[in-house]
């Protein structure tokens, strides 16, 4: 598979058992050493506290988002190895304390080949907001971005 097919793969993946909030399913795309940093700062390690992290929130201020993925650059960056670099837009909906809203993340991971599967080893979450207001930019790319 090429890098771009293996990143569309996991991203799906990520997408189809975020939206049906299936955390079992979302824990299987992850590495069972994985790292993640979500958009608050926290950090999880393990495929286990990544998994139950993420279901503590879809039981509760999540439990009415959904995200639409869209993977922006996929580089290999050794024999088995890919840098993704992965757009989510979310739809907040009222369960959040701040009220339904819509949200740009661009996540950064690296997925392993590990007997035959790709795995997201490390990964990490960030709000796309402007610097000077932290208003959400829900433009892609980001207006002050060189690219």
């Amino acid at each position: 598979m090429q890098p771009s097919e293996i990143a569309q793969s996991l991203s799906a993946g990520f997408e189809a058992s975020w939206n049906a909030h299936d955390m079992d399913a979302f824990g299987r795309i992850f590495h069972d050493d994985a790292s993640f940093v979500n958009r608050y700062g926290m950090l999880w390690i393990g495929r286990t506290a990544i998994r139950e992290g993420h279901r503590y929130i879809h039981e509760g201020v999540y439990r009415d988002t959904t995200v639409a993925n869209e993977v922006v650059r996929a580089d290999p960056i050794a024999p088995g190895v890919i840098a993704v670099h992965m757009l989510s837009r979310m739809a907040i909906g009222p369960a959040m304390p701040h009220g339904p809203r819509t949200l740009n993340t661009l996540m950064l991971f690296v997925a392993v080949e590990q007997d035959g599967d790709w795995l997201i080893r490390t990964a990490e979450n960030v709000a796309v907001t402007d610097p000077m207001s932290d208003v959400p930019v829900l433009e892609w790319p980001h207006p002050m971005s060189p690219l």
